[in-house]
């Protein structure tokens, strides 16, 4: 099912109408991770490219930051036409405000059809106060876009080449959402949702790279950065995982009904996990149900957290294999699944996952895994 829905109407702060035939160029904004583009990043550089292509524009990389070299030149690389870099040692640590009025004063000048950012908590923030600034729409989460004529009835207008904003919505609903009336397009997208377009260097022979002067150098902030501290990195890595295995409320019991200790699941999924690994090289993680993490099982303690969430509300995954074990699959859950085959697991036949399945196993988890394992144990391994 699908609901759409479009922002039509503007603050009370409107200023004068928008010329829509002036905003030209998608722009994404990239982040860095370890020296180099985040692979979500790439990502929004590929969710770029297709709109810009739709649109017969370009596609504009912004980075902000200090100390950049090198990042021009990768986002070139992975599709973008122009990147426009703000280097400047007052962007050396994150400071919100002076992030924004850098981007509105980016925005004002060279009028952007629409600007994407990352759906995590820097991106959210970023694209929110923005989108306010600027006067524009903002929808959140996506996992697709596109781009159509957009007609309105209620002001009885047609809207050429709009970017289509799709996102999940309840339960297996998808929303399309379109901001027609304003510019730019202000959108966030779900890190997991495009494949990041295959590295070309002989883009750079066609494409620009240019710095922005810092706006308004010289302004002072009420709140300053005085420290910054590095949270520990989450040993779960979901997002490039070639195998995923995930845990759902299933494993505190067998097919009978009687309780087990999830702990044993963990250890088999560990098991499963560190065979896969040692046998075929495929990188292979263990997640999680919403359910399973949020019921915080005491065995479980400490070892599934909320870093390993799947679904619409946790990570959305695209391994090529999705081994569910317990898993019921709601909708949500489903909704973040895009494996290319998936192996479920469950006891009750009537389970969701099990109709999602390419492989579906009507039975219990502690009797199949073991029987897995031994299976693919007596396999040769990878030449």
């Amino acid at each position: 099912m699908s609901t759409t829905t479009s922002s039509t109407t503007a603050p009370a702060t409107t200023s004068a109408k928008v010329v829509l035939a002036d905003y030209k160029d998608v722009w994404v904004f990239l982040q860095r991770q370890d020296g180099h583009l985040s692979n979500d990043s790439l990502e929004l550089l590929a969710s770029g490219r297709k709109v810009a292509d739709q649109v017969g524009q370009r596609l504009v990389g912004l980075i902000l930051g200090n100390h950049l070299r090198g990042l021009s030149e990768e986002a070139i690389d992975y599709g973008a036409d122009l990147v426009l870099v703000v280097d400047d040692p007052a962007l050396r640590t994150y400071h919100t405000l002076r992030m924004i009025d850098t981007l509105e004063a980016m925005i004002l000048k060279r009028k952007p059809y629409a600007i994407i950012f990352l759906a995590t908590e820097f991106g959210r923030e970023l694209a929110a106060r923005l989108a306010y600034r600027v006067n524009s729409g903002l929808a959140t989460d996506n996992v697709d876009f596109e781009v159509q004529d957009y007609f309105n009835p209620k002001f009885n207008e047609m809207f050429p080449k709009t970017m289509t904003q799709v996102r999940p919505d309840f339960g297996s609903r998808v929303a399309k959402i379109w901001t027609p009336r304003h510019r730019p397009q202000v959108a966030t997208l779900k890190p997991g949702s495009f494949t990041p377009l295959a590295r070309d260097p002989s883009r750079r022979a066609n494409a620009k790279i240019e710095k922005v002067q810092l706006p308004r150098p010289g302004k002072a902030y009420a709140l300053t950065v005085k420290e910054l501290v590095e949270l520990p990195k989450s040993n779960v890595d979901l997002d490039h995982a070639s195998v995923v295995i995930g845990l759902g409320m299933g494993i505190l019991r067998g097919a009978d009904g009687s309780p087990r200790n999830p702990l044993v699941a963990y250890k088999l999924a560990t098991e499963l996990k560190e065979l896969i690994e040692r046998k075929w090289g495929l990188k292979t993680e263990i997640g999680a149900s919403r359910g399973l993490v949020m019921a915080q099982v005491k065995a479980l303690e400490g070892i599934i957290t909320r870093d390993h969430e799947l679904g619409q509300t946790g990570t959305l995954i695209s391994p090529d294999l999705y081994i569910a074990l317990g898993v019921s699959g709601s909708a949500p859950h489903r909704a973040g699944i895009r494996a290319k085959k998936i192996l479920a697991v469950n006891p009750d036949p009537n389970a969701p996952i099990l109709l999602a399945a390419q492989y579906s196993v009507v039975g219990d988890l502690y009797d199949f895994v073991p029987k897995l394992i031994d299976t693919l144990e007596a396999l040769p391994d990878r030449a």
